[in-house]
């Protein structure tokens, strides 16, 4: 049947789609979800667009694919194409898209696999995604995919071409031409004449995309684009900009519906609604009623296809909160007329106000050098500048900052004189930095809160030279936090970063060379290679200490290769099992037999260990007492974490001692767990009483936390403390046996941990954060195709959480650093993520950061609340904390505005803060918090919904399908083989009420798959059915002789004809009723 032909309900929707994925914590949210799918669809039943503009992280990504799931599902043609913002964005959508058809697609309550959404859709279910128009161009074919993932970047120009007064013109041309027919678009009509150098790239682009345009229109026929997907749709408020005059040319009369999503639809103001809305139906909103005084029929108007829902969270004490209810809004003034940054800001003032009066004393917001820093910024990012140029195969990616804030690549306008006064301030004093009042003030703020506290805080700022500044002034605070601590804990006052501290632990004469000679003993953490902003500047410091050679690599790698420190991060399962299944391991220990330590002789410390155990368990798990499939599972898993098939073979009897301390020796884990096993946090519930299927993944999930945990100090400076108290030891007494030495230095890390020093709270705080919310970082930062649970728990650290560092700067283009993003939604470091507006759209950091700093104001309202989005989502830190608040004491999410008082920075402040409270307050006035009236169009339907998904599931388990090979659609049934038979009898009814409902006379048993029927008419009409065995469809399918292999349209799928055919109508019916039925095998 057509797409949008009758309105669907919230039940409807959850039918096929389980938005939670079966995580708990996602429940609250999937019947908001399924509301919203459902609204949206209801909406395009009347109008060609409907927007989906739910407040910053309430899924609208997975709203979106589920919109588009529900048009597969009710017609397998559908065509959908989806547009990002930028290429990282863009990639997340994929994996997004991917993640949606494996975990929440589930029709009629089957899990749709990979296999079986490939199926569905007739693609992998990992949708395409194209790097740029001209691979997106050349797919377009017979057999292109029917959804598609393109980003908005790739608009601006397909074609590059430098716009350069040198540019050959006529070189150009051809270049355009080339690519035009290396896309298979039509050849493009030559320009008459032919265009000036400034103007060829946007002339010959725009050929481009009316040759796109064309291909398109051929490709989609008169069906068109069914549904076209516009993610962060505010960036095409600026019809006038070659990106978006490109984006109108190519979908031009081929798309037949649009779905707008933002989170800030008014996002400059009321313009900002229209101007998108325009693309779809410019008569949606008139003109007049976005002035300031027609706010009210604005807001009328944007009921009609605006679905817009608010996020709330729900305290321990049961209160719904609003965003006003958490939320503080600090604006954080200044002072900056004391001393030398008083008499540098005079001096920027007055030049300011010079140049001010010159351009009519009008400037825009967000826009001047001097509020953020003194520097000169040493990057220009302007890839249309004279003599830029472009790696071959670079795709779209050389546009993506420029295009994401094209401002900010032209020059402020008091640039000229801060280089002036920061060139003399340098030539009068060279080793010293001209101060900034704002900028010294927030370092100082923000060192304490990450270095001392151990908060984590997301700081925006718009130039780039801000973001280095910055970086430095906290780098450096870092450093001198690490060096205050050596000197006044451990009472090191001749520590070097280069050398090292004064003292040093012996070395043991195995590091290095790889203990059990297989491999050179190089483990999986790496610190040697940090793209991303300040990389350089960390050399002469912590990052130089942990690269090869440095004294902290040297250190670390002792833990890998060396006897006296290879059980420290070793967990005693001896210990461990003895515990949970209440046996004495001194038993245990005493019971292993003579020849087990013969064949483990050779083996490091470790190694032996694990191999006692694992043939313990394998061999005579009922000397134990351990069940037998129990100790199975955890002789699997201790083979899977240990490489036992590397030990070496001893055959000659009394070669080894037995070494029953060995087996009783407790490494960090186990002194950790006796002394504080409150910091276990529920790692270990269920071990001891769980049966072997789900023992298996517990064993993987803990072991995966603890990897996280020791990765997390070996590459942090808790190994500098580590060091410090393995120098302290008294290796006389302690390093005569490992096991001494292991349990001595773990009692003393464990004893640091405890104290009051502000490090140790800090660790403390980060183990319990990562053993408390295992599942959600499991989730949110490592979820996804790839490693599975049990090789991640093997691997025995992450690479995402390789190269920390305590601070990092991102401003996008290749210093877009996924992995930084990544560990700072970990306990781990970076604990201060400092960026441009790069990361302001589509990054979710919001699992352990609930403080965002607006150090460079933004320009309008709607960035504004874009950045607080971040932080501010469901599953965030804040909705956690305020789930867990009890008192009267209510957590705040930290918004800070930080500006230079008395100065122009503070009526930017100002009137960008008060105008994001004038478009949240519209915005609320469209958001409507009760059960039944969360729309913003009218009301649901009343009527329990026929046609489009009840028809589909009307037989009970039946998937519509389109069969790709043969053109036809056809409806797999998913049932067990028990159910067949009573299937295909259900399914045969529904055909033959189909029929009768056409007038059609049915002759003989559809139901007897055996044999044929007939189907007789008005007409003359006599088609023989039969039901055939297609062994490439596994099983029976319903077909009709001597019909054509037209393609279907869309009514077919609704099985009700609607009207007796009149005469010579026959391959109308015929085309009505080709349904292929897949019934499994079905003899």
């Amino acid at each position: 049947m057509p797409l949008f032909a009758h309105t669907i309900r919230p039940e409807n929707v959850a039918e096929l789609i389980d938005f939670s994925g079966g995580v708990p914590e996602l429940e609250a949210i999937k019947e908001l979800q399924n509301e919203g799918v459902a609204a949206l669809y209801n909406i395009l039943c009347t109008r060609r667009f409907a927007y989906l503009a739910d407040e910053v992280g309430m899924g609208k990504t997975f709203q979106a694919i589920g919109l588009a799931a529900v048009l597969w599902h009710i017609d397998p043609r559908a065509r959908v194409v989806f547009i990002t913002p930028r290429q990282v964005l863009q990639h997340q959508w994929g994996r997004d898209y991917c993640t949606f058809f494996e975990r929440n697609y589930r029709p009629n309550g089957l899990t749709a696999d990979d296999h079986g959404v490939s199926t569905l859709l007739g693609t992998p279910a990992e949708a395409p995604v194209y790097e740029n128009l001209r691979d997106f161009a050349s797919a377009l074919g017979q057999d292109a995919p029917r959804s598609l993932i393109l980003r908005h970047t790739s608009f601006c120009r397909p074609v590059y071409l430098q716009q350069s007064r040198a540019l050959d013109v006529r070189a150009a041309w051809e270049q355009t031409r080339r690519v035009m027919h290396g896309c298979g678009l039509p050849e493009p009509q030559r320009p008459q004449p032919l265009p000036s150098p400034p103007e060829a790239s946007a002339v010959f682009n725009d050929l481009f995309a009316e040759g796109l345009n064309q291909r398109l229109r051929e490709w989609a026929g008169d069906r068109g684009i069914d549904l076209l997907i516009v993610d962060e749709a505010q960036a095409l408020r600026h019809h006038g900009n070659q990106t978006n005059r490109n984006f109108a040319r190519v979908f031009e009369g081929v798309v037949k519906h649009w779905l707008f999503l933002s989170a800030t639809p008014l996002h400059n103001g009321p313009d900002t609604v229209k101007a998108v809305c325009d693309y779809a139906d410019p008569q949606a909103i008139r003109q007049e009623n976005c002035a300031a005084d027609r706010l009210e029929a604005l807001a009328g108007a944007m009921r009609s296809f605006l679905v817009r829902r608010p996020r709330t969270y729900r305290s321990a004490a049961g209160d719904i909160l609003a965003k006003r209810d958490y939320r503080d809004h600090r604006l954080q003034p200044h002072e900056g007329t004391q001393g030398v940054p008083g008499l540098a800001m005079a001096l920027v003032q007055k030049h300011l106000a010079r140049i001010l009066k010159s351009q009519g004393n009008r400037f825009q917001v967000g826009f001047l050098t001097s509020f953020e820093s003194l520097r000169r910024s040493t990057l220009h990012l302007d890839p249309e500048a004279e003599g830029a140029s472009v790696p071959a195969g670079a795709g779209d990616d050389h546009l993506n900052l420029q295009l994401h804030d094209k401002q900010r690549a032209q020059p402020q306008p008091d640039a000229g004189a801060i280089a002036g006064i920061v060139e003399r301030f340098s030539q009068r004093f060279p080793n010293h930095t001209l101060p900034h009042p704002k900028l010294d003030a927030v370092a100082r703020d923000l060192a304490e809160r990450a270095f001392v506290r151990g908060e984590k805080v997301l700081v925006f700022m718009r130039r780039i030279a801000a973001v280095d500044e910055l970086c430095e002034r906290l780098e450096r605070a870092f450093h001198q936090s690490v060096e205050r601590r050596i000197r006044d804990h451990w009472r090191d006052s001749a520590f070097d970063w280069a050398k090292g501290p004064s003292s040093r632990p012996p070395e043991d004469e195995d590091a290095g060379t790889g203990a059990d000679g297989d491999g050179s003993g190089e483990g999986g953490d790496r610190m040697d290679d940090l793209p991303g902003r300040g990389a350089d500047r960390l050399s002469e410091g912590f990052r130089r200490a942990f690269r090869e050679g440095g004294w902290l690599h040297l250190y670390r790698r002792r833990f890998e290769t060396d006897r006296s420190l290879g059980l420290f991060f070793e967990e005693n399962w001896f210990l461990l099992l003895a515990r949970l299944y209440e046996r004495d391991p001194a038993a245990w220990a005493a019971a292993v037999p003579r020849a087990l330590w013969d064949e483990a002789a050779g083996l490091s410390p470790a190694r032996r260990r694990a191999f006692i155990l694992h043939s313990m368990l394998t061999g005579n798990a009922k000397a134990l007492g351990i069940p037998s499939g129990v100790a199975q599972v955890w002789a699997e898993a201790l083979a899977l974490y240990h490489p036992l098939e590397k030990r070496r073979h001893t055959t000659v009897a009394g070669h080894a001692q037995p070494e029953p301390a060995l087996l009783l020796g407790e490494g960090f884990w186990d002194v950790l767990r006796r002394r504080n096993p409150a910091w276990w946090s529920g790692l270990e519930d269920g071990l001891g009483s769980a049966a072997p299927e789900q023992l298996r993944e517990l064993i993987h999930r803990r072991q995966l936390a603890k990897n996280w945990i020791g990765q997390s100090i070996r590459l942090s400076d808790a190994l500098i403390d580590l060091h410090y108290i393995d120098a302290g030891l008294n290796w006389a007494r302690t390093a005569s046996t490992p096991v001494v030495h292991t349990r001595a230095l773990a009692e003393g890390f464990v004893n640091w941990l405890s104290s009051a020093e502000p490090a140790a709270l800090i660790q403390r705080r980060s183990f319990a954060a990562w053993a408390g919310e295992r599942e959600l970082i499991l989730q949110t930062c490592f979820s996804g195709s790839g490693p599975t649970l049990a090789d991640l728990a093997a691997a025995g650290s992450t690479s995402q959480l390789n190269n920390q560092v305590p601070v990092i700067g991102v401003i996008g283009g290749s210093d877009v650093n996924e992995r930084a993003l990544v560990q700072f939604k970990t306990p781990a470091y970076p604990r201060v993520l400092v960026c441009t507006d790069v990361l302001k759209e589509g990054a979710n950091l919001h699992t352990f950061c609930d403080r965002v700093m607006h150090y460079g104001v933004a320009w309008t309202a709607g960035d504004l609340e874009q950045r607080i989005g971040r932080v501010d989502r469901f599953r965030s830190l804040i909705e956690r904390r305020l789930r867990r608040s009890g008192g009267r004491e209510r957590p705040k999410l930290d918004i800070a505005y930080p500006y230079l008082d008395r100065t122009l920075e503070q009526r930017q402040v100002y009137r960008v803060h008060d105008s994001m409270e004038t478009v949240e307050s519209l915005l609320d006035g469209l958001s409507v918090g009760g059960k039944d009236e969360r729309w913003t169009l009218s009301t649901l339907p009343d009527a329990a919904l026929a046609a489009p998904l009840r028809a589909r599931t009307a037989a009970g388990d039946f998937i519509p399908v389109w069969d790709g090979v043969s053109g036809h659609p056809f409806v797999q049934v998913t049932v067990d083989p028990e159910r067949q038979r009573d299937t295909f009898r259900r399914f045969a009814d529904w055909v033959c009420e189909a029929a009768e409902d056409a007038g059609l006379t049915v002759h003989g048993e559809p139901s007897d798959f055996r044999r044929p029927f007939r189907l007789t008419g008005p007409g003359g009409l006599d088609l023989t059915c039969r039901w055939l065995f297609r062994p490439d469809r596994g099983g029976h399918v319903f077909d009709m002789a001597g019909t054509p292999a037209a393609s279907l349209e869309a009514v077919a799928w609704d099985l009700t004809l609607r009207g007796a055919p009149g005469h010579g109508e026959r391959e109308w019916i015929a085309d009505c009723l080709r349904v292929a039925i897949d019934i499994g095998r079905c003899d």
